[in-house]
């Protein structure tokens, strides 16, 4: 029984490895689908990240103003611009400012597409008080936080 030569060639080459152009397009196909389903997920929780940010950031500078308030020895104004979404700390006799955070969309990394408070300024004394409540909310997309600011400098997220 002798092998023919095409059959010796096999023979020591053993199984062919590898994968057929149908399998690599089957496997791609399906990365491609199981990405079209996970995408909007990853971007909800991308844009509920960035509330999540910026809430915690206006936060953290309205706590801020309380103690350069302090600092200073001179009343501080805190100031919302809902037309342009920034948020300014300012020396109130001077108008120095201390803190300008710009949340709108093509500027930082918050995106923020709306902004508003209920009031446009406030101003923080050096003792501590605040002459009103603060009340800031923010949005990114279908995503809301609020920023609350009592008299005495108590800030919550919600």
């Amino acid at each position: 029984m002798t092998m023919s030569s095409n059959q010796r060639s096999q023979w020591r080459l053993g199984p062919r490895a590898g994968f057929s152009l149908v399998e690599a397009l089957l496997a791609v196909i399906l990365l491609g689908i199981t990405a079209a389903y996970a995408f909007p997920v990853v971007e909800r929780g991308a844009m509920r990240s960035k509330a999540d940010r910026a809430a915690n950031v206006i936060a953290n500078e309205m706590r801020n103003a309380y103690s350069l308030s302090a600092r200073q020895r001179k009343p501080v104004t805190i100031g919302v611009n809902s037309a342009n979404r920034t948020l300014t700390i300012a020396d109130r006799a001077a108008g120095t400012v201390f803190v300008r955070q710009n949340f709108s969309t093509a500027q930082s990394p918050y995106g923020l597409t709306a902004l508003n408070a209920s009031a446009a300024t406030i101003t923080v004394f050096p003792n501590g008080v605040a002459s009103d409540t603060l009340r800031v909310t923010l949005s990114v997309g279908p995503n809301q936080r609020v920023v609350r600011m009592t008299r005495v400098g108590q800030v919550r997220v919600q």
